[in-house]
């Protein structure tokens, strides 16, 4: 496995093979797609073993970005038996990073298609009121007539799903959004919601008295030691999943007492549990820590000037990503030139991960500021008004020009 090399039946990790590993977790958990991660490993002459012509393909990325045993666990599936082992290997990767990309493939998984070769600032994070992800399309063709169709958008897959199950879809949002309108939208309200935050003013004068370097080295530490925490729950229930193996194994070969099995399965079951609960839990504490260090990250990254640290694509993904859960877009509706009722526009409720939304500062003493103050939370959801100009018509292609 590319990482590894078996050194007199140990797994060891093989020098100058360990950095890709981590470059390739690295590139997509920052939104770099499997074709852009192939070029750079191409580019850079990385070795692979799995292609005659020395080109890395898609395929093995994708193996690797889904192969746990990079965090330490390596497990093994005997067919004869049909019971899967598992043992330690030194660790490339951290669980919580391996966790993260899970989600993002699963998301991409999810909302993938084949036409998709764009990037799109709010994939991810554009929910439809109907409760599904919105996707993302990028349409660039020339018709017959010589009309130039160069349409990038954000639609509800509701009639999609619909159509695939053979019923008529409930969802009202019938428009799609015009995809850099709608990014130029969200951006600049998120901005604004941020300008206008004490208590983002608040973290961001701490975090430059040295609050942020401490705060980072605090949560590193806790993580590792979650990490580990989980990997030993993990081995522990493959160990307790084997033993309940065997033992079943054991009385349908006549070889134990069922009495006597019943009895030792129930102790298993008690302690399956056990564990399962705790592995639950502390994956649930790594991924709050995770969205910890999210949020100190982007005090380093955002807190100076917004304008200034927002120009390119990728920053203006981590900006929002930083401050914003999820962007719920509602339909909107009004008479049409004939008198009626049409959706016209649409909506946006933008859930923050913090209560910014009109918070305030609070005087301990109004007669005298030098007192002290704190900072009242606010809300942690932005409802806009209609916005009519980021919605999808029809008839607004660009002809083409005659030679």
């Amino acid at each position: 496995m590319f990482g590894y090399e078996n050194v007199e039946k140990e797994w060891r990790i093989k020098k100058g093979e360990e950095k890709w590993v981590k470059t390739i977790f690295n590139l997509y958990e920052n939104g770099e797609s499997t074709k852009a991660i192939k070029d750079t490993l191409d580019k850079a002459g990385v070795e692979t073993k799995r292609t005659k012509s020395g080109l890395w393909n898609m395929v093995t990325i994708q193996k690797m970005l889904a192969n746990e045993s990079y965090t330490g666990i390596h497990k093994v599936r005997i067919k004869s038996t049909e019971k899967t082992y598992s043992f330690k290997v030194p660790a490339i990767i951290s669980v919580s990073q391996f966790k993260k990309v899970q989600k993002i493939i699963e998301i991409n998984r999810k909302h993938s298609t084949n036409a998709r070769k764009h990037d799109s600032l709010l994939d991810g994070l554009l929910f439809c009121e109907c409760g599904l992800r919105m996707a993302s399309h990028h349409q660039k063709y020339t018709k017959k007539t010589g009309q130039v169709v160069d349409q990038k958008k954000y639609f509800c897959r509701a009639k999609e799903k619909a159509w695939s199950l053979s019923r008529t879809s409930d969802c009202k949002n019938t428009k799609a959004l015009k995809m850099d309108e709608t990014d130029e939208f969200i951006l600049s309200t998120v901005k604004k919601v941020a300008k206008n935050s004490s208590l983002l003013k608040e973290k961001t004068k701490k975090a430059a008295m040295k609050e942020k370097q401490q705060l980072e080295q605090n949560y590193v530490e806790e993580k590792q030691k979650i990490e580990k925490k989980i990997q030993r729950i993990q081995r522990e229930l493959e160990e307790v999943e084997n033993l309940m193996a065997e033992v079943e194994f054991e009385t349908a070969m006549g070889k134990k007492a069922v009495s006597v099995a019943d009895k030792v399965m129930r102790l298993y079951e008690q302690k399956h549990k056990m564990q399962s609960d705790e592995l639950r839990n502390s994956e649930q504490t790594l991924a709050e820590l995770d969205e910890n260090l999210v949020w100190v990250d982007w005090i380093g990254r955002f807190s100076e000037e917004l304008d200034v640290r927002t120009n390119k694509f990728a920053d203006k993904k981590q900006f929002i990503k930083g401050l914003v859960d999820k962007v719920v877009v509602s339909a909107e509706f009004g008479e049409n030139r004939d008198k009626v009722i049409k959706q016209q526009g649409h909506s946006f409720k933008l859930n923050f991960n913090l209560a910014l939304v009109n918070d305030h500062i609070v005087y301990e003493k109004d007669s005298d500021k030098r007192a002290g103050y704190r900072v009242k939370a606010g809300k942690k959801s932005y409802i806009t008004d209609m916005v009519y100009d980021v919605t999808a018509r029809s008839g607004s292609y660009k002809r083409k020009k005659k030679q």
